[in-house]
């Protein structure tokens, strides 16, 4: 996008916009010197001191929409650069090439998954305290099945204890099917503790990958001899 002329919006000859003018004009400067963050200080300021010139403060959005769009900051650009055509005339200046950006940006802020509201932080610091949430739950399940675990074998030492010689009496058949029973939920709170634990233990590295400089990458792949998935990421 080539170089674009900035807004000057008309400020009132109050007095109270004396710091108004100094400060947009000192806006101007640092911008066409390139300093576009001192800039974007400057007309933010400028926006917030003309509470009582609604349409100044449109056009000053303007400037500081180029102001994030120079930095790179395509998001807060897109932003205000929408705040500006839904506040400002059908007539405003540099509308058509503010629509034609809008479109751009939207694309690429599209691409990269940013957001143009707020800047928030990543789904990892949500991903974190879930996934803890997720495994302390696992390990609950899993905990279930120690009492299981020590009933079932109470239960096999009842059962050796009335059967002898390999012959059991007709009550022995309680004791087995107690013991039956007993194992099996063992085994289904020990397999699905841990399963679950797992997912909750992912979703915590996931979760901690994501808060990371970098973002995890996550693939997957199947062949005839069955699938893989990977997930990449640093600490």
């Amino acid at each position: 996008m080539g170089f674009v002329l900035l807004v000057c919006p008309a400020l009132a000859d109050a007095q109270a916009s004396e710091e108004a003018r100094a400060v947009y004009a000192e806006g101007e400067r640092q911008y066409e010197a390139g300093n576009h963050q001192l800039a974007l200080e400057a007309f933010e300021r400028v926006r917030g001191l003309m509470a009582d010139n609604p349409s100044g403060r449109v056009l000053v959005g303007y400037n500081i929409a180029k102001c994030y769009d120079r930095l790179g900051r395509d998001a807060e650009a897109l932003r205000e650069y929408e705040q500006f055509l839904a506040d400002a005339p059908s007539d405003a200046p540099y509308r058509t090439e503010t629509l034609d950006r809008v479109r751009e940006l939207r694309g690429r802020v599209a691409a990269s998954g940013s957001s143009t509201g707020a800047p928030t932080s990543s789904g990892g610091s949500a991903l974190l305290p879930t996934g803890i949430a997720v495994a302390s739950v696992g390990a609950a399940v899993m905990l279930a099945a120690i009492p299981t675990g020590v009933l079932a074998l109470d239960r096999e030492a009842q059962l050796e204890a009335s059967c002898e010689g390999g012959r059991c009496p007709q009550s022995a058949q309680a004791v087995l099917d107690d013991a039956y029973l007993l194992g099996t939920l063992t085994d289904v709170f020990w397999i699905a503790g841990l399963s679950v634990a797992a997912v909750g233990a992912a979703l915590a590295v996931v979760g901690v990958m994501s808060e990371s400089s970098s973002s995890p990458a996550v693939g997957a792949a199947c062949t005839e001899e069955g699938c893989v998935a990977t997930l990449v990421g640093s600490f």
